[in-house]
């Protein structure tokens, strides 16, 4: 299952990106090893599933493999970019905050419900 996350800048609510929902520690830790923008395109391209960029010249982008620095270009608004290359990151933080813990209610002291 993916996770679809929505620009929300005014004017770009069109644009969108979906990851998969299941990733390894492999997976976090080489995106936070992640220095420059080939091996982020790289992991987009391996954990993304599907997308709808539009860019400034209303060329639109609906194959997560056509993410690139170069496809993208450099007339690009920087607010876009930022949504583009930090979606992964977003994607981590909602995946890590889901795991390893769980709560609910307690009626009591004791800890049953």
């Amino acid at each position: 299952m993916a996770i679809r996350f929505y620009c929300e800048i005014d004017g770009m609510q069109d644009n969108w990106i979906e990851v998969g929902s299941v990733w390894t520690r492999r997976d976090d830790k080489q995106l936070m090893a992640v220095e420059d923008m080939e091996p982020y395109f790289e992991q987009l391209h391996r954990l993304g599933e599907a997308c709808h960029i539009v860019l400034p010249d209303d060329v639109v982008i609906n194959d997560i493999a056509e993410l690139s620095e170069e496809n993208l270009g450099e007339d690009i608004d920087l607010r876009l970019w930022g949504f583009i290359v930090g979606v992964l990151y977003r994607a981590r933080e909602h995946l890590r905050s889901l795991g390893n813990w769980s709560a609910r209610l307690s009626s009591d002291g004791t800890g049953r419900t």
